[in-house]
C-alpha cells in the first residue's frame, strides 16, 4: 500500500537456462486528497479595451499548474498564466465560458468560468440617487462601464441649487439649498461613444421654526403676530402643549397668532410646524397684562 506521492522507478530482470532480460519500469503513486480543488469563483467583470488581470484559486498541494483545456479558449485579447492568472486587454465584448484546468502530481480538476465583458462605450449604469436633505453635505458617485477616461455632463435640466457634478469622477456633491424633486439627464462619454440616462434627486427641507420671542399683549386689545418658518410649504401648525392665552388662537395654515386676550397672567406653550418632510417644535410664551 503507497504511503506517499511519489514516482518509483526500478529495474526488473528476468532469467531463465537460456539467457535472461532486464527493464526499468516506474511507478506512480498519487494521494487524492492533494489533488487540486478549483475554489467556487465568480472573476470580476471585464471592459473591451481596459487592462484586466484577475487570479483564479485552488486547493490542493502545491505546485499547482494551470491551463486552457482543448477545445476551449479565452475572450480575445485575454491570456491564461501557469501561474493561474488570467490578464490581457479584452478586444471583444459579450459573455464567455470556457474550461481551466488546475493540475499537479496528484491529480488535476477542471471548472467551467463565465465571464461579462462590458462593450467599450459607455452605459451608465447608476439607476436611483440617494436623497438628500436641504442644508446638510450631499456625496454620490455615478457609475458606468466601457474604455476608461470616461467624462461626465449634465445635458438636460439641472441639479439642485448646491450641488456640482464632477465631470472627471462622476461624483454629484455639494450642500442643497432648496427642497423639491429635481429631474436632470446625465451623459457619459468616451472615445468610442456615449450614453444617457435620467435621474432624480429628492432634496427634502423639513420646517424650521425661526421665530424666537412673541410680543406681549394687553386685555382687550387685538393681538396679532406671524410666526416663521424655514422649509417646504405648505406648513400646518399646531399648539402641542401647553395654551395660547385665552382669546388668542392659532391659524393651522398661516402661522398667525390672533385674537384679543381676556386673561391676564403669563401662558407658555409649545409649537409644531409640519410639512410633508418633518417637523420642528419650539417653546414660546406670552405675557398678558391687565
Amino acid at each position: 500500500t503507497p504511503t506517499k506521492s511519489e514516482v518509483v522507478e526500478f529495474e526488473v530482470i528476468a532469467t531463465n537456462y537460456d539467457g535472461r532480460d532486464q527493464k526499468s519500469f516506474s511507478i506512480k503513486t498519487q494521494n487524492p486528497l492533494l489533488a487540486p480543488k478549483i475554489k467556487d469563483t465568480v472573476p470580476v467583470n471585464a471592459t473591451e479595451g481596459n487592462s484586466y488581470t484577475y487570479t483564479l484559486s485552488a486547493t490542493g498541494k502545491n505546485p499547482i499548474e494551470w491551463s486552457i483545456p482543448s477545445g476551449y479558449s479565452l475572450p480575445l485579447g485575454l491570456s491564461l498564466e501557469s501561474s493561474g492568472t488570467i490578464s490581457g486587454i479584452p478586444n471583444e465584448s459579450g459573455v464567455f465560458s470556457f474550461l481551466v484546468r488546475a493540475e499537479n502530481f496528484d491529480g488535476y480538476d477542471e471548472k467551467e468560468i463565465t465571464l461579462k465583458i462590458y462593450s467599450k462605450i459607455p452605459s451608465i449604469t447608476t439607476t436611483h440617487l440617494p436623497s438628500a436633505k436641504v442644508g446638510e453635505y450631499y456625496s454620490a458617485a455615478l457609475e458606468a462601464t466601457g474604455k476608461n477616461g470616461i467624462k461626465w455632463q449634465i445635458i438636460g435640466n439641472a441639479l439642485p441649487d448646491g450641488l456640482r457634478l464632477n465631470e472627471d469622477t462622476g461624483r454629484i456633491e455639494g450642500t442643497p439649498q432648496k427642497g423639491g424633486v429635481f429631474h436632470f439627464l446625465i451623459d457619459a462619454s468616451n472615445t468610442e461613444g456615449s450614453s444617457s440616462v435620467s435621474l432624480t434627486i429628492n432634496v427634502s427641507h423639513p420646517p424650521t421654526i425661526t421665530s424666537n420671542i412673541l410680543a406681549d399683549g394687553r386685555i382687550g386689545i387685538s393681538y396679532r403676530r406671524a410666526l416663521t418658518a424655514e422649509g417646504e410649504t405648505p406648513l400646518i401648525w399646531a399648539v402641542i402643549g401647553g395654551s395660547l392665552p385665552t382669546g388668542l388662537t392659532l391659524d393651522s395654515s398661516t402661522g398667525e397668532i390672533a385674537g384679543k386676550p381676556i386673561e391676564a397672567r403669563k401662558f407658555k406653550f409649545d409649537i409644531s410646524a409640519l410639512n410633508n418632510d418633518g417637523m420642528d417644535t419650539k417653546s414660546f410664551e406670552i405675557n398678558i397684562y391687565g
